[in-house]
């Protein structure tokens, strides 16, 4: 989104514990901006984009619960694969490469950083953190290898890093607009986050589509097998797999959040599918 407000998550059931508290979950939610001390899982999660380099690299220092998201373009070439649209040189390192050891090693400290400061994050990679197309690398096999590089760093911060949003395609991570949309595309970037996290953290994406083709299935089966538990036991890991909304209040579909069909959902099996995932949090960004 070219306008938005800070992050804001409006749910989480899950127990989020940091280095100085106890796990701890309140239902009680008082409406605002402001992040409750109670539950450092609910409430504005404010945050930016972080640009990683080749090297040179500085470790963040996130405090409290907001929202950290790093800029990778630097180890892409780029592709025109959506649209058939030149990728951006001003956007992107102009090779696929390999995250290199000082980029991993910002990514690592920064959450060391973040444990010491008692911060909860909300973490998204992606190639741009702007409005251009066309950034991802032109392999794919190298996005996925990204994946596979940052995974176990994150996946060793389950106490700091509450969800991971998919990202990694798409303007601003938030994956549309790209060629790498193909079910087999969203299963392969899901299972190398997934296998990779830490099993208490979340994995987020941006449309109920990219849920229903993770689980190769249409919206009224799917939404039967979930209300009822079935589901679960033939893919334990769809349980750690939810929503980020970033177009709350941009449009009547929350730009396009929401849409009926058979691999989407309308604003009423979205609730439906939120009701029965209160296992993992939804937020997201209000748009205008």
């Amino acid at each position: 989104m070219t306008t938005a407000l800070p992050a804001l998550l409006l749910a989480a059931s899950t127990a989020v514990a940091n280095a100085n508290t106890a796990a701890v979950v309140d239902a009680r939610f008082q409406d605002g901006r402001d992040a409750l001390a109670s539950n450092p899982a609910r409430g504005a999660a404010p945050g930016g984009w972080h640009v990683l380099k080749k090297s040179g690299n500085e470790a963040g220092q996130p405090e409290g619960f907001c929202s950290w998201l790093w800029n990778i373009g630097a180890f892409s070439g780029g592709n025109d694969t959506y649209k058939g649209q030149p990728p951006p040189p001003n956007c992107i390192g102009g090779v696929d490469a390999p995250l290199t050891e000082d980029a991993l090693a910002a990514v690592s400290n920064t959450l060391v950083n973040a444990r010491a400061n008692g911060a909860i994050l909300i973490i998204r990679f992606g190639y741009t953190s702007g409005a251009e197309t066309g950034t991802e690398p032109t392999d794919f096999n190298m996005l996925v290898n990204h994946i596979r590089q940052l995974g176990p760093i994150l996946g060793a911060f389950p106490d700091v890093v509450l969800a991971v949003e998919c990202g990694m395609t798409g303007p601003w991570g938030e994956m549309h607009s790209n060629g790498y949309r193909e079910p087999h595309h969203i299963r392969a970037i899901g299972d190398a986050w997934l296998e990779t996290l830490a099993r208490e953290t979340a994995l987020l994406v941006r449309y109920p589509k990219w849920v229903l083709d993770y689980a190769e299935k249409d919206v009224d089966d799917f939404l039967r097998d979930v209300e009822s538990g079935a589901y679960y036991k033939t893919q334990p890991a769809q349980r750690r797999i939810g929503l980020f909304n970033d177009g709350y209040l941009g449009t009547d579909a929350d730009y396009g959040t929401w849409r009926r069909g058979e691999r989407w959902m309308d604003r009423d099996q979205g609730v439906r599918y939120l009701e029965a995932r209160r296992n993992v949090p939804y937020g997201g960004e209000l748009a205008h």
